[in-house]
Formats: C-alpha cells, structure tokens, sequence
C-alpha cells in the first residue's frame, strides 16, 4: 500500500482545521484532493479505547493509532479483519480511499452522550470531510453510520439499505454493510458478509 497521510497533514493546504482526534487515514497524495477521491469510508467509532488512550498518552498521533487498529499487526477482531479486507480490495484496484469515524473522540458506545457524539461529529465534522474529499464511492459500515450520514451529511430521509446494497445519487454512488463485530457477526454474514460486499465494491470499482 501507498504511504498514510492523516488529514490534519491535508488540511492546512485545503481547509484549515476542523477535526478533532481521530481524523482518519488516507492512501493519496495531496495534490489529488481537489480533484476527488474514490473511495471514502466511514465506519462508527475508534474500538477499544483505553488502549487507544493509553498511546495518546505517550505521545502518539491518533491517525496512526486509526491506522495501526486496522493496518497493523496482530488482528484481534473481526471487525479489524473485515475493514482490511476492504482496504486491500480498494488498494488492489489502484483506487484511492479515505478511512475514517463518525464519532471522532472517547466516549464510551452506549446512552445519551454517545448519540449526541455521533450527531455532533456528523453535522460538524463528517460533513466537511465529504464535502472536501468529494468521493465518487462512499462505503458506510454499519446502520449508525448510515444514519448520521443520510440525516447530517446526505440531507435525506434514512435509504435503509440492506447489505450490500448500492443507492446512487448525482453526486455519488453509496455502498452499505451491516458493521462487522463480534456483536453482528451473524447479522453481517446472514446478509452475505465480505463475499458479497466485494462482489458490489468490484462492480463499483471497475
């Protein structure tokens, strides 16, 4: 795969900042932003936190800890598992892609606050960051996701798409998946699980 460069690195040519923690991690060039990426996915939020904590701690950059959870070494969860396949997928047609969050900060994925979070990271955040990349494909891993989406980002009632199903608008083609974790498992191959999600993202891609 190409070299990572975190948003933030970006943004100072593009946009100014306006994202906190983890921002996201991409496998483009600078100089290719302007003219769109392909593919941007968007996932919930940043697992196991007190680890991840643990590493701001020490001084590490959050968008190499984003990229180290799913890149890195060993795998521990399906749901690292089933994004790197995505990933390597993307990689292997030479497209480029962008990782990141709808929930971009610690907080903890239950109740009240984590709701208003999400809300929160979409309307000011995740909104910027699609308008800015401007993807031709946008992959949103899980029923969260697609909601904030619609309602924040996209400005239209919730499409409910099933897994693996495709909608497409004049701006953009959008590829939804059940989210890959233990929790889901079922649910996600019940509805197909990776073979089938890469069946659509090849079509996409092609």
């Amino acid at each position: 795969m190409r070299a990572f460069l975190g948003i933030a690195e970006r943004e100072k040519i593009v946009s100014g900042n306006f994202s906190p923690f983890f921002e996201g991690f991409s496998s483009f060039n600078t100089k290719t932003i302007e003219k769109g990426i392909d593919v941007l996915i968007i996932s919930e939020s940043i697992g196991n936190l007190k680890h991840h904590q643990s590493k701001i701690e020490k001084g590490e950059k959050p968008q190499q800890i984003l990229k180290d959870y799913y890149l890195g070494d060993p795998i521990e969860t399906f749901n690292q598992w089933a994004t790197r396949e995505i990933l390597e997928l993307i990689s292997k047609k030479r497209k480029n892609f962008y990782f990141t969050d709808v929930v971009k900060c610690y907080v903890k994925k239950e109740g009240k606050n984590f709701e208003r979070a999400a809300e929160q990271c979409a309307k000011n955040y995740l909104k910027k960051q699609v308008e800015m990349l401007k993807p031709k494909i946008v992959i949103l891993l899980g029923k969260r996701a697609r909601e904030m989406f619609n309602k924040e980002v996209f400005n239209k009632k919730d499409s409910k798409l099933n897994h693996g199903e495709v909608f497409t608008s004049d701006e953009m083609k959008i590829v939804y998946s059940e989210f890959p974790s233990r929790w889901t498992v079922d649910q996600f191959f019940k509805g197909g699980g990776i073979d089938k999600l890469k069946s659509v993202l090849l079509k996409e891609l092609s």
